[in-house]
Protein backbone atom coordinates (compact mmCIF):
# COMPACT_ATOMS: atom_id res chain seq x y z
CA UNK A 1 0.00 0.00 0.00
CA UNK A 2 1.55 3.48 -0.81
CA UNK A 3 1.54 5.99 1.85
CA UNK A 4 2.50 9.60 1.64
CA UNK A 5 4.57 10.53 4.43
CA UNK A 6 3.58 14.08 5.95
CA UNK A 7 5.75 16.96 5.50
CA UNK A 8 8.47 17.42 9.03
CA UNK A 9 10.56 20.92 9.37
CA UNK A 10 14.12 20.45 9.75
CA UNK A 11 17.02 23.21 8.89
CA UNK A 12 18.61 23.00 5.63
CA UNK A 13 21.82 24.49 6.63
CA UNK A 14 23.59 23.66 9.51
CA UNK A 15 23.25 26.10 12.53
CA UNK A 16 26.83 27.67 11.68
CA UNK A 17 26.33 28.23 8.21
CA UNK A 18 26.07 31.29 6.89
CA UNK A 19 22.92 30.63 5.78
CA UNK A 20 20.22 29.04 7.75
CA UNK A 21 16.97 28.09 6.74
CA UNK A 22 14.15 26.21 7.63
CA UNK A 23 13.07 23.18 5.55
CA UNK A 24 10.33 20.25 5.32
CA UNK A 25 10.41 17.71 2.81
CA UNK A 26 8.67 14.19 2.87
CA UNK A 27 10.55 11.11 1.93
CA UNK A 28 9.22 7.90 0.56
CA UNK A 29 10.55 5.94 -2.51
CA UNK A 30 10.51 3.02 -4.99
CA UNK A 31 12.48 0.54 -7.09
CA UNK A 32 14.33 1.00 -10.07
CA UNK A 33 18.21 1.70 -10.57
CA UNK A 34 19.25 3.97 -13.82
CA UNK A 35 22.85 4.67 -14.45
CA UNK A 36 22.45 8.39 -14.05
CA UNK A 37 23.48 10.43 -11.30
CA UNK A 38 20.77 11.11 -8.17
CA UNK A 39 18.19 9.09 -6.00
CA UNK A 40 14.50 9.57 -6.87
CA UNK A 41 11.15 7.63 -6.03
CA UNK A 42 9.49 6.20 -8.98
CA UNK A 43 6.00 6.34 -6.98
CA UNK A 44 6.08 10.03 -6.98
CA UNK A 45 6.92 11.05 -10.65
CA UNK A 46 4.64 12.62 -12.79
CA UNK A 47 3.08 11.15 -15.84
CA UNK A 48 5.42 11.21 -18.54
CA UNK A 49 5.16 14.15 -21.29
CA UNK A 50 2.72 15.74 -18.30
CA UNK A 51 2.03 19.49 -18.46
CA UNK A 52 2.42 20.63 -14.37
CA UNK A 53 0.04 24.00 -13.84
CA UNK A 54 1.85 25.95 -11.03
CA UNK A 55 0.11 28.19 -9.51
CA UNK A 56 1.28 31.42 -6.84
CA UNK A 57 -0.31 32.63 -3.40
CA UNK A 58 -0.02 35.66 -1.84
CA UNK A 59 3.90 35.55 -3.43
CA UNK A 60 5.57 38.87 -4.58
CA UNK A 61 6.53 39.72 -8.30
CA UNK A 62 9.76 40.30 -7.37
CA UNK A 63 9.61 36.32 -6.01
CA UNK A 64 7.56 35.20 -8.78
CA UNK A 65 10.04 36.34 -11.18
CA UNK A 66 13.03 34.58 -8.92
CA UNK A 67 10.14 31.48 -8.88
CA UNK A 68 10.25 31.38 -12.38
CA UNK A 69 13.16 31.75 -13.76
CA UNK A 70 14.33 28.76 -11.19
CA UNK A 71 11.98 26.28 -12.58
CA UNK A 72 12.33 27.03 -16.02
CA UNK A 73 15.66 25.79 -15.25
CA UNK A 74 14.22 22.22 -14.94
CA UNK A 75 12.68 22.21 -18.26
CA UNK A 76 15.39 21.23 -20.80
CA UNK A 77 15.79 18.22 -19.01
CA UNK A 78 12.83 17.03 -19.49
CA UNK A 79 9.62 15.93 -21.19
CA UNK A 80 7.29 17.68 -18.75
CA UNK A 81 5.67 21.19 -18.96
CA UNK A 82 5.39 23.90 -16.53
CA UNK A 83 2.78 26.24 -16.83
CA UNK A 84 2.14 28.89 -14.21
CA UNK A 85 -1.79 29.81 -13.96
CA UNK A 86 -3.73 32.50 -11.71
CA UNK A 87 -5.36 31.89 -8.49
CA UNK A 88 -5.16 28.87 -7.07
CA UNK A 89 -5.69 26.15 -9.35
CA UNK A 90 -2.04 25.38 -10.01
CA UNK A 91 -1.32 21.43 -9.50
CA UNK A 92 1.63 22.89 -7.87
CA UNK A 93 0.98 25.76 -5.55
CA UNK A 94 3.34 27.82 -3.93
CA UNK A 95 3.75 30.11 -0.94
CA UNK A 96 6.87 32.26 0.79
CA UNK A 97 4.80 31.79 4.54
CA UNK A 98 7.35 33.25 7.27
CA UNK A 99 8.63 30.52 9.57
CA UNK A 100 6.66 27.73 7.46
CA UNK A 101 10.03 26.11 6.74
CA UNK A 102 10.87 25.63 3.26
CA UNK A 103 8.94 22.06 2.01
CA UNK A 104 7.76 20.44 -0.63
CA UNK A 105 5.46 17.62 -1.49
CA UNK A 106 7.27 14.92 -3.70
CA UNK A 107 5.94 14.84 -6.80
CA UNK A 108 2.66 13.72 -7.44
CA UNK A 109 1.72 13.65 -3.44
CA UNK A 110 1.18 17.49 -4.33
CA UNK A 111 -2.44 16.02 -5.99
CA UNK A 112 -3.50 14.75 -2.55
CA UNK A 113 -3.19 18.17 -0.83
CA UNK A 114 -6.27 20.67 -0.06
CA UNK A 115 -6.65 22.73 -3.03
CA UNK A 116 -6.82 25.84 -0.40
CA UNK A 117 -3.13 24.90 0.73
CA UNK A 118 0.27 25.02 -0.59
CA UNK A 119 2.25 22.42 -1.41
CA UNK A 120 5.60 23.77 -1.60
CA UNK A 121 6.90 26.78 0.67
CA UNK A 122 9.86 28.68 0.12
CA UNK A 123 11.16 31.34 3.36
CA UNK A 124 12.10 34.07 1.38
CA UNK A 125 12.08 36.68 3.43
CA UNK A 126 15.78 37.90 4.91
CA UNK A 127 17.69 36.22 1.93
CA UNK A 128 19.38 37.48 -1.35
CA UNK A 129 18.34 36.40 -4.22
CA UNK A 130 20.91 33.71 -4.16
CA UNK A 131 20.14 31.67 -1.42
CA UNK A 132 16.66 31.63 -2.50
CA UNK A 133 17.02 30.30 -6.01
CA UNK A 134 19.00 27.74 -4.05
CA UNK A 135 16.44 27.12 -2.03
CA UNK A 136 13.78 26.68 -5.19
CA UNK A 137 15.72 24.21 -6.56
CA UNK A 138 15.95 21.97 -4.13
CA UNK A 139 12.56 22.32 -3.11
CA UNK A 140 11.26 21.58 -6.72
CA UNK A 141 13.44 19.07 -6.94
CA UNK A 142 11.54 17.27 -4.92
CA UNK A 143 8.41 18.29 -6.29
CA UNK A 144 9.60 16.41 -9.37
CA UNK A 145 10.30 12.93 -7.32
CA UNK A 146 13.83 13.36 -6.44
CA UNK A 147 15.02 12.69 -2.97
CA UNK A 148 17.77 13.53 -0.92
CA UNK A 149 21.38 13.19 -2.35
CA UNK A 150 23.19 12.60 0.85
CA UNK A 151 21.20 10.09 1.39
CA UNK A 152 22.24 7.78 -1.40
CA UNK A 153 22.50 4.25 -0.12
CA UNK A 154 26.58 4.77 -1.92
CA UNK A 155 27.47 8.10 -0.54
CA UNK A 156 31.14 7.35 0.45
CA UNK A 157 31.38 8.26 3.85
CA UNK A 158 29.61 7.57 7.16
CA UNK A 159 28.37 10.97 8.96
CA UNK A 160 29.15 11.30 12.98
CA UNK A 161 26.43 12.10 14.49
CA UNK A 162 26.65 14.11 17.69
CA UNK A 163 28.39 16.50 14.90
CA UNK A 164 25.27 16.90 12.66
CA UNK A 165 23.21 17.12 15.56
CA UNK A 166 25.08 19.76 16.89
CA UNK A 167 25.41 21.76 13.30
CA UNK A 168 21.56 21.19 12.63
CA UNK A 169 20.89 22.48 16.50
CA UNK A 170 17.53 23.96 15.08
CA UNK A 171 16.13 20.40 13.83
CA UNK A 172 14.00 18.06 15.69
CA UNK A 173 16.36 15.36 16.31
CA UNK A 174 13.73 12.78 15.59
CA UNK A 175 14.10 14.30 11.71
CA UNK A 176 17.68 14.56 11.76
CA UNK A 177 18.35 10.40 11.90
CA UNK A 178 15.76 8.94 9.53
CA UNK A 179 15.77 11.96 7.19
CA UNK A 180 20.05 12.71 7.11
CA UNK A 181 22.04 10.28 9.03
CA UNK A 182 20.03 7.19 7.14
CA UNK A 183 21.15 6.43 3.81
CA UNK A 184 18.30 4.82 1.80
CA UNK A 185 17.70 1.03 1.33
CA UNK A 186 18.86 0.15 -2.03
CA UNK A 187 16.15 -1.57 -2.56
CA UNK A 188 13.61 0.96 -2.57
CA UNK A 189 14.95 3.48 -4.48
CA UNK A 190 15.35 4.39 -7.76
CA UNK A 191 19.26 5.21 -8.00
CA UNK A 192 22.38 6.07 -9.78
CA UNK A 193 25.87 7.15 -9.00
CA UNK A 194 26.41 9.19 -6.06
CA UNK A 195 27.15 13.28 -6.51
CA UNK A 196 27.91 15.64 -4.38
CA UNK A 197 26.97 18.70 -6.41
CA UNK A 198 23.66 17.69 -6.41
CA UNK A 199 20.79 20.52 -5.50
CA UNK A 200 19.64 17.58 -3.59
CA UNK A 201 22.88 17.46 -1.24
CA UNK A 202 22.89 18.84 2.17
CA UNK A 203 25.82 20.84 2.90
CA UNK A 204 28.23 19.29 6.00
CA UNK A 205 31.15 20.57 7.89
CA UNK A 206 34.17 18.86 7.66
CA UNK A 207 33.75 17.54 11.19
CA UNK A 208 30.52 15.77 10.52
CA UNK A 209 31.62 13.43 7.98
CA UNK A 210 34.24 10.25 8.36
CA UNK A 211 36.12 11.13 5.14
CA UNK A 212 36.69 14.92 7.50
CA UNK A 213 35.70 16.75 4.04
CA UNK A 214 33.24 19.35 4.23
CA UNK A 215 30.73 19.28 1.29
CA UNK A 216 29.50 23.18 0.40
CA UNK A 217 26.20 24.47 -0.83
CA UNK A 218 25.22 24.10 -4.01
CA UNK A 219 23.86 26.70 -6.00
CA UNK A 220 22.70 25.16 -9.38
CA UNK A 221 21.20 21.88 -11.27
CA UNK A 222 24.38 19.94 -11.70
CA UNK A 223 25.12 17.86 -14.74
CA UNK A 224 24.45 14.57 -12.78
CA UNK A 225 20.68 16.49 -12.01
CA UNK A 226 20.13 17.07 -15.55
CA UNK A 227 21.82 13.90 -16.68
CA UNK A 228 19.30 11.78 -13.86
CA UNK A 229 16.16 13.70 -14.57
CA UNK A 230 16.25 13.19 -17.92
CA UNK A 231 16.41 9.44 -17.54
CA UNK A 232 13.70 9.75 -15.35
CA UNK A 233 11.54 12.05 -17.70
CA UNK A 234 13.10 11.02 -21.08
CA UNK A 235 12.71 14.21 -22.83
CA UNK A 236 12.99 14.05 -26.74
CA UNK A 237 16.01 13.48 -29.09
CA UNK A 238 16.97 16.30 -31.44
CA UNK A 239 16.94 15.12 -34.89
Amino acid sequence: MTTISPAVNHTFYPTDSASTLRNSETSEAQTVVRRKRGVASTRKLWPQNKTITISFMDVSDKDKGIFKKAIESFAPHVNLKFKFVDGNDGEIRIATEKNQGDWSEGGVAALHSAPDEATLNVDTLGFDEKAIKRKILHEFGHALGLEHEHQHPDRPFSFNPAEVYRSYGGTSRAYVGPNILTSLNRASVTTSDYDQTSVMHYPFSASSTSNNEAIPANDELSQGDKDFLASLYLPAREA
